[in-house]
């Protein structure tokens, strides 16, 4: 049976890999189509993310006449998979135990081709580490050695004292609380680095409010989760009031008052023509004038 998955990702690269992790195949068994490609600004950022749809096939459900070759293939994988869960086991116990923590009891619940280890024992909190890094790191390493066995694709899930629960809810509510910030400012939030699968839980959560949408941006493990909004507000560039870059006008200060400079005025200092203005002879101007006392 045919089937399809539709994923949105900062480029056709990184669509592929997330396609290959979620649905667990190899790179040749997809074959897909690219919706769109991503939209870039004139200085390089991105604008909308590439959309690429997947397809794979799957297969259907055997028919009545060939259960007896169904009943062989299942229980040829069923030992594969239980031998890789012997070796996850063992593998961890190792680990665990180089790690000081000898008396781990681990409870193995398994679902089809999804194998869940609950580690339980005293000093857990060293299994787990910092927001579940060590537990991860132990998750990836543990299916790395799993699986380099020959047989069918087992993801294995290790968890400790319902940590995974725990950090899940946290991280809905987190991203509910970030989604909504950045409505509300008009602007972007961006979040510390997070592991894929609780990187889906934060674009899982702001899909649903609208208003705001999510992307990955950075590169592993440092790859985070960016919350955009749809309506950014924008921010006042103009200065003081608007007039910062007007040029003010030419002013002298006169007797504490602003006086404003008269344009016909000239900025050159004047000479005084002494000979000139009293020296020069004029009709109305005569040289004695008549000198009268008082008896």
């Amino acid at each position: 049976m045919r089937k399809e998955l539709t994923l949105h990702a900062d480029s056709i690269e990184q669509a592929i890999a997330m396609a290959c992790e979620q649905l667990q195949k190899g790179q040749e068994e997809l074959k897909w189509d690219v919706i769109r490609d991503v939209k870039k600004s004139l200085f390089g950022k991105i604008k909308e993310q590439a959309e690429v749809t997947f397809y794979y096939e799957e297969q259907d459900v055997v028919e009545q006449p060939e259960v007896a070759e169904t009943v062989t293939t299942t229980s040829v994988d069923e030992d594969t998979t239980k031998h890789k869960i012997e070796i996850a086991t063992t593998y961890l116990k190792d680990v665990l135990s180089a790690m000081g923590l000898n008396d781990v009891h681990m409870d193995i619940d398994r679902e089809e081709d999804n194998v869940k280890i609950v580690l339980e024992g005293d000093n857990m909190g060293v299994a787990i580490g910092r927001r579940g890094e060590t537990l991860d790191a132990l998750q990836y390493l543990v299916s790395l050695v799993a699986n380099r066995e020959e047989g069918d694709y087992v993801r294995f899930i290790i968890d400790s004292g319902n940590f995974r629960e725990k950090r899940e809810e946290t991280l809905r509510h987190l991203a509910a609380k970030i989604a909504k910030t950045t409505l509300k400012t008009g602007r972007n939030s961006t979040l510390e680095p997070m592991n894929p699968y609780e990187r889906r839980i934060i674009h899982s959560v702001v899909s649903e409010i609208e208003g705001v949408y999510s992307k990955s941006i950075g590169e592993e493990p440092n790859r985070k989760v960016v919350v955009i909004s749809e309506h950014p507000r924008k921010s006042n560039r103009n200065g003081k009031g608007g007039n910062y870059h007007k040029k003010p006008r030419e002013r002298r200060n006169y007797d504490d008052k602003d006086y404003v400079i008269p344009k016909d005025v000239s900025n050159q200092p004047s000479t005084y023509d002494f000979e000139k203005e009293f020296l020069k002879k004029s009709s109305d101007t005569k040289l004695y004038s008549k000198i009268e006392f008082d008896d």
